[in-house]
């Protein structure tokens, strides 16, 4: 039941809404739109994408909510290759098959967004540009060009997220978070010097700019992360 859902026509209208009419009305420019999450592992995008997930519903929103990787073929190759089941290809290899199977998750977002439904994504391509960049040396702008092309070689739309939220956390705090909910997680790849350089990236790729990613500040309890991010949403599509 956490965090409390509210229920369209079940409560006041907020500030900002004249009536509960006019407030549904605004959240309808919602719908069709493409909203991701990113951010470190710990930093709990899956949680907050959730709960964000079910805030939208409440409100009366159709919410498509997915993930990278997917449940497809190429996503269950990923998932085997990072949980050490299988070979780990080059850096980018390993990111070419992100795109593969992302290019099979553009379909399944495409009808979302034609259905008008609010797609919420827990990972997207900005993980690829920022890890892809610091595990071969390449800069970002390689990956998004390796990205474009392709995805025009096999002759299918990229859709651009409308917005990315940054969930930001300091590396001492992520590693708090692991070793309090994971025994023997990654200390290799999950070091405070690489934490870091994944932050360095999400910031290299907000002043890229390739569609619009707010940072979100996620020390706080996960019940403010969450309606921060509700807030972030609304406004970016002047629903406030």
């Amino acid at each position: 039941s956490w965090p409390p859902i509210p229920r369209a026509g079940g409560h006041c209208a907020p500030e900002g809404y004249k009536t509960m009419s006019d407030k549904v009305k605004r959240l309808e420019k919602l719908r069709g739109k493409f909203v991701v999450f990113e951010g470190l592992k710990g930093c709990g995008k899956s949680t907050i994408a959730e709960f964000v997930a079910k805030i939208a519903k409440g409100e009366g929103v159709d919410v498509f909510l997915t993930e990278e990787p997917t449940g497809g073929k190429h996503g269950a190759t990923l998932r085997e290759i990072l949980k050490g089941k299988a070979h780990m290809p080059s850096p980018i290899e390993l990111q070419q098959i992100f795109i593969n199977d992302r290019m099979e998750h553009t379909s399944e977002i495409r009808k979302a967004l034609l259905k008008h439904q609010l797609v919420i994504c827990n990972r997207y391509d900005a993980s690829t540009f920022v890890h892809g960049s610091i595990a071969s040396g390449h800069d970002i702008f390689f990956f998004i060009t390796t990205q474009e092309s392709m995805f025009r070689k096999k002759d299918i739309i990229y859709r651009r997220p409308d917005i990315v939220l940054w969930l930001d956390a300091e590396p001492s705090i992520i590693i708090e978070r692991l070793n309090a909910r994971t025994r023997g997680f990654d200390t290799v790849t999950t070091t405070p010097e690489i934490l870091e350089a994944v932050r360095r990236g999400y910031e290299e790729l907000m002043k890229a700019k390739p569609y619009p990613i707010l940072r979100i500040d996620t020390k706080d309890p996960i019940p403010d992360v969450v309606y921060a991010c509700w807030e972030k949403i609304l406004q970016q599509f002047q629903l406030q």
